[in-house]
């Protein structure tokens, strides 16, 4: 056939059933009744499959009824040839090639379908498929070979079961080619599967020249073998024997549709189906979606699949592996996976109240909606824990102990038994008569606006605590609010910036016996009210019986450089309310301080919140004027005189600011925060810490008092009394006496031009000498000269801080008054100081000794010594009882041999001291001579 694009593809097609995603064989007797009009398949050359009634009718083959239609639309149509050997099998639903011995012009030729040889019709790559069942019997053809397919004329390929070319080749799918290179072969010689084995399989070989691994086999899907090697093109030589026709289970010599058939191995099986493509591509289900781009690989052939390759019973619109026929949740999340209904998750709903399980409080018993009492998670128709109701009233601050504030209902949803109810009232509440909220205690709106309580409810497998409050209806109380302004004033160049805190200068002396009302605070307002709070702080400077009234405090100090104010001019605004505690009481609360103030940077409180409780009429201070409104309420000021406008009077104002009231004070001027005198001029000032005084106490007569100066910029007079008398002046940073004795020593420091009376500071120090070192050991006896076992040594001491102990040129250092120290064997020196070595040193030696043992006792010309340890220079000597030395001998030995031998043949009956020394032995015994 001319003009056939070069790139042509043999496929043999096996058409495949699917059940539940595994490849499975058509049942035999398949009965496809799918008679459609065939339409052209884009890249299928032809198409065979005996068990398609579009393919063929199934009805049996005769002469009037042996032609195969092409399903490819190719009208390349088939002829049965020998209708005796090939014809139609309706129990296996398929075409069956009687082969058992050569047959000559049988099979099913290929009509309107050739080929030409040279480079013209060159086959460079294709996909042939098809689906077999090759009887268990051996043929009488060569090894066995069972034709599928061949287009032989001219020796283009053939694909078969064995292959007369390959002795070892039966069983086996054989592809066999010929191209410009000669004849070739390629089988999977290993392949493990026979074929031949009366089971339907379905077979493929895919082939593609000029590229390594170009023919691939396929049985059941499986990729079974990958030829490694690269082949031209088939077909690409010159023959004469051109035309050339291909045959269906036999070989093909045919120069025409319904010529030659050879070589005669015909097929001895069963062929179903058979496809031949000119794509790469393979369509194991037959459904017209090649795998890679189908997703339901396995469609049945009675179903009509979607542009995925999916039939009806396939189709998974939510994927999640339940078709959709099947499929009770059709919109199941990919993220989730679905149970054997196709619902995930977040859709089962076990007791189908229409809220999903993931969320359901209640998930086994319907809870339509879901109600859940204690907010526990558990829905109240199956949590066993009890359900608490309870309901209040608005209760007035001046209700009786004893009124009935509210109700509580207990109950349990699920029917069990309630076991206990506890009620914690903290004090005010307590639950009378099993259900009723009842007062214990007096209500306080100004202390509490809500009162709490709590609920416990118990049943035997539940529990449940609930959280209310008892509102309370306040009874007004009288009050009064005021306006303050706080200014913040740098101090660096201020020598006594911290003089007076700002709250003492501000301090009204004349407000005294106000302690038995109870007046609240709070900050209520201003624009730089959230960096204010009320604190309390016990007066520091000023001696007073009057209990604190309150701070008005920063909550972070102030700092000039970084003001934290509304408009950041070192300004702060806030309103303080003054509350009369007394409910229904009319006395107000009237603030007898400045409401204008001066604060240095850096100060923690700005006022103390002094106030008195006035009744509309009292007048306290006598001027005519009542309190509530006089600007000065506890200083006579009949004219309410008050020249700078602060809305405090003249006769209790302070304009600069030093503590000093503007009627006292001579110095009106007096810079920010300096320390004055009593009528308001400043004095000269240095803080406390400009002095660090500090003494050394070592031994007798070496004592010494040092004392830092902060501020060196002045000259400092220093008078020394008591022990000594010494005086001078001094203008440097560090001053030192020494060489000092025991005693009590009195220090005043002054300020060179500075009278004594404005300013002085004075110190009394008291020198001690240190306590002698004491040493107690519990080894009094045990020296260096005594010979008993001695392994450690308990020293108590005494007059020191710390203590230095030496042993044998090693120093410990400890603070404890008790330290026990191991001794090693032989001589051990130790030596014990305190702090200061003139508070005595203890020196001690200590012999630890190795042990010895002798025998016999009494002995007559020989006794045996031995010694512990490794020293190897033995002394013995020898007394007499009077003292006498009477033998002194050195004796060797080794880690082997510790035992001494006494010659005492030549002594004389009586006892004798024996001395036995080495490095760590110091030993003696008195033995007998018999």
């Amino acid at each position: 056939m001319k003009g056939l694009n070069p790139l042509i593809f043999i496929m043999f097609f096996i058409t495949l059933q699917k059940v539940a995603g595994i490849v499975e064989k058509p049942t035999e007797g398949n009965n496809n009744t799918n008679e459609s009009e065939i339409a052209v398949q884009n890249n299928i050359i032809f198409h065979y499959d005996f068990s398609d009634l579009s393919s063929y009718n199934r009805q049996t083959t005769t002469e009037n009824n042996k032609t195969i239609n092409d399903l490819s639309g190719n009208n390349n149509y088939g002829t049965v040839r020998n209708i005796s050997k090939v014809y139609f099998d309706s129990e296996q639903n398929a075409m069956f090639f009687n082969g058992k011995n050569d047959e000559d012009a049988t099979g099913i030729s290929i009509n309107n379908l050739n080929y030409v040889s040279g480079p013209s019709d060159q086959l460079e790559s294709f996909t042939i498929q098809a689906r077999i069942k090759a009887k268990s019997e051996s043929t009488n053809h060569p090894s066995d070979e069972r034709i599928i397919l061949s287009f032989d004329r001219s020796a283009v390929f053939r694909l078969a079961i064995g292959s007369d070319a390959e002795n070892g080749a039966q069983g086996k799918i054989v592809f066999g080619f010929t191209n410009e290179d000669g004849s070739q072969t390629s089988y999977n010689p290993n392949q493990s599967i026979d074929l031949r084995d009366d089971q339907w399989h379905d077979i493929a070989v895919q082939f593609k020249s000029n590229t390594e691994n170009g023919i691939k086999f396929f049985i059941d899907g499986d990729l079974i073998y990958s030829d490694p090697n690269s082949y031209k093109p088939i077909g690409g030589h010159n023959e004469n024997e051109t035309p050339r026709y291909g045959n269906i289970g036999n070989g093909s010599e045919m120069e025409s549709a319904t010529g030659t058939t050879n070589p005669d191995n015909m097929f001895f099986g069963w062929i179903q189906s058979v496809k031949f493509s000119s794509i790469l591509e393979i369509d194991t289900d037959n459904d017209g979606i090649v795998n890679s781009n189908d997703i339901c690989p396995n469609t049945l052939q009675n179903e009509n699949a979607d542009a995925q390759g999916c039939g009806e019973s396939q189709i998974d619109t939510d994927r999640d592996g339940v078709p959709d026929i099947n499929d009770d949740c059709p919109n199941t999340s990919q993220s989730e996976n679905a149970d054997n209904k196709g619902c995930g998750e977040s859709q089962i709903d076990s007791d189908s109240d229409g809220t999903p399980d993931v969320i359901d409080n209640c998930p086994d018993t319907p809870n339509p909606n879901q109600e859940d009492h204690d907010n526990d998670g558990i829905g109240d128709v199956c949590d066993p824990d009890p359900k608490i109701v309870f309901s209040t009233s608005i209760i007035s601050e001046d209700a009786e102990i004893g009124t009935l504030a509210g109700s509580v209902e207990v109950t349990s949803p699920n029917g069990s038994e309630i076991t206990s109810i506890d009620f914690e009232g903290y004090g005010f509440l307590a639950l009378e008569n099993i259900y009723e909220i009842r007062l214990i205690d007096s209500l306080d709106f100004e202390e509490k606006e809500i009162y709490p309580f709590t609920i416990t409810a118990k049943t035997e497998l539940g529990e449940t605590v609930v959280e209310g409050g008892l509102e309370v209806q306040d009874i007004p109380n009288k009050s009064f609010t005021a306006n303050y302004s706080v200014a913040i004033f740098d101090t660096p160049d201020i020598s006594n910036s911290d003089a007076a805190r700002s709250d003492e200068r501000y301090h009204n002396p004349f407000n005294r016996g106000v302690g038995k009302w109870k007046i609240r605070k709070k900050v209520s307002g201003g624009a730089d009210a959230h960096l204010f709070a009320i604190k309390s702080e016990p007066p520091t400077t000023r001696k007073s019986d009057e209990e604190s009234e309150g701070y008005l405090a920063f909550i972070n100090p102030p700092d000039f450089n970084n003001p934290q104010d509304h408009n950041q001019d070192n300004i702060y605004e806030v309103e303080v309310t003054f509350i009369n505690l007394e409910d229904g009481a009319i006395e107000v609360p009237v603030p007898v301080t400045q409401f204008q103030l001066q604060v240095p940077e850096g100060a923690t409180s700005a006022l103390e919140l002094q106030s008195r409780l006035a009744l509309p009429d009292d007048d306290s201070d006598g001027d005519g004027v009542p309190d509530i409104v006089d600007n000065s309420p506890v200083v006579f000021n009949p004219d309410q005189a008050d020249e700078d406008g602060d809305g405090v009077g003249d006769v209790s104002d302070d304009s600069d600011h030093d503590g000093v009231w503007n009627p006292q004070d001579e110095c009106p001027n007096t810079p920010l925060g300096v320390k004055v005198d009593a009528f308001g001029c400043e004095i000269f000032y240095l803080p406390s810490d400009n002095f660090n005084v500090y003494k050394t106490e070592r031994c007798v007569d070496n004592h010494s008092i040092g004392i830092e100066f902060e501020n060196i910029s002045h000259s400092y007079t220093i008078n020394v009394s008591g022990a000594i008398e010494h005086s001078e002046v001094f203008n440097e940073g560090l001053w030192i006496i020494t060489n000092l004795s025991s005693g009590q020593y009195n220090i005043c420091l002054g300020v060179e031009g500075i009278n004594s009376s404005e300013f002085e500071r004075c110190f009394e120090i008291q020198l001690n000498d240190p306590t002698p070192l004491s040493v107690y050991s519990n080894d009094t006896d045990l020296t260096a000269s005594a010979d008993d076992n001695l392994d450690s040594v308990k020293f108590e001491m005494a007059g020191g801080s710390v203590y230095n102990i030496e042993h044998n040129g090693i120093t410990t250092q400890t603070s404890r008054s008790s330290h026990s120290l191991a001794l090693r064997k032989g001589l051990n020196t130790v030596r014990i100081t305190a702090d200061q070595e003139c508070q005595g040193v203890f020196e001690k030696q200590y012999f630890n000794s190795e042990s010895i043992a002798y025998t016999p006792n009494p002995f007559e010309d020989e006794l045996l010594i031995y010694v512990g340890g490794q020293d190897q220079n033995i002394l013995v000597e020898i007394f007499s009882t009077a003292g006498k030395l009477i033998s002194s001998d050195y004796y060797k030995l080794n880690e082997s041999n510790r035992n001494i031998s006494v010659n005492t043949s030549n002594y004389k009956m009586g006892s004798y001291l024996f001395k036995v020394n080495s490095d760590t032995v110091k030993k003696s015994f008195m033995a007998i001579k018999k």
